[in-house]
């Protein structure tokens, strides 16, 4: 009831899906991203969360699933991996807020800094992969982290690098 629940939330404050369709069928890292994003995403407890997460860095920092994504997606459609890796960056924008409306719990660095670090394992490939929608998402949550005392005083150098990061990429810089 809880997952209908917070399905229904992120589609009426706009979130894309949790989770993508395999593009071409049988494809084992693009399934395992996919199911490790909505578990970040979804799961009603703070320790699975952080799991999933690890989990994700863990996957997205390794070169080997980097090759096997790209050797899973279509090589005519190159849009696919720049949607899984929005998802991916999208799912853990939604965790990270959401583990900071919880006041019992006591926010560590990596709560904060997690859709950083999985932004900056997504890049790389020549050009970025993210809209300036997802840019503008990304840019608000760091200001929004740094006005938040908790999120501040945990992360708030790792804030600021990525609020400098950002503005700083010439990809990311709106014209």
């Amino acid at each position: 009831m809880n997952t209908q629940r917070s399905k229904k939330r992120a589609r009426a404050f706009g979130f894309p899906p949790t989770s993508l369709p395999d593009p071409a069928g049988d494809n084992k890292t693009y399934r395992l991203i996919s199911d490790l994003a909505t578990k970040l995403r979804l799961s009603s407890k703070i320790t699975d969360r952080r799991t999933a997460g690890k989990e994700l860095l863990s996957l997205l920092s390794n070169v080997k699933t980097k090759k096997k994504l790209l050797i899973e997606s279509s090589s005519d459609n190159p849009r696919e991996l720049g949607a899984v890796y929005r998802m991916v960056v999208t799912n853990a924008l939604y965790a990270s807020e959401t583990i900071l409306q919880k006041k019992s719990t006591k926010l560590m660095a990596d709560d904060v800094t997690l859709p950083y670090k999985l932004m900056r394992h997504c890049e790389g490939h020549g050009s970025s992969v993210f809209s300036r929608k997802d840019v503008l998402a990304l840019l608000n949550y760091c200001l929004n982290m740094l006005n938040h005392d908790p999120a501040k005083e945990a992360a708030e150098t790792d804030l600021l690098e990525m609020l400098s990061f950002l503005c700083s990429n010439a990809d990311y810089v709106v014209s």
